[in-house]
């Protein structure tokens, strides 16, 4: 299933094996609560509730969301009244395009504008 790949796939990311176990569980818990809601939606023909969701849809799951909420976590320790921009600073170290960009975003609590 899509949410089996996802967590498969975040379980082998550095990003992920670097977080505390808490966080490691935090993360999967995430992934499958996204894929939870897609499928339900799917299955009993309800509206998508969550942009994680959405995104699965809009995507048909070829965007592995864990990816993104991985880095979410990793970088969940930066606070502060500047949070965003530190955030936005750090992210754009990593090789990701804009677009991933914007995924980390929203799962590190930013809103997401899908068009």
């Amino acid at each position: 299933s899509l949410a089996n790949k996802a967590a498969e796939s975040v379980l082998n990311q550095t990003r992920f094996v670097k977080l505390t176990s808490e966080e490691q569980a935090t993360v999967l818990r995430k992934v499958v609560d996204a894929y939870y809601d897609y499928a339900k939606a799917e299955v009993l023909g309800l509206n998508l509730v969550g942009m994680a969701s959405k995104i699965i849809d809009m995507t048909d799951g070829q965007i592995n969301i864990a990816k993104y909420i991985a880095y979410a976590q990793d970088l969940s320790d930066i606070t502060g009244r500047d949070r965003k921009r530190q955030i936005e600073k750090k992210l754009n170290v990593y090789y990701l395009s804009e677009f991933e960009k914007e995924m980390v975003l929203y799962f590190s609590g930013y809103d997401m504008e899908l068009e």
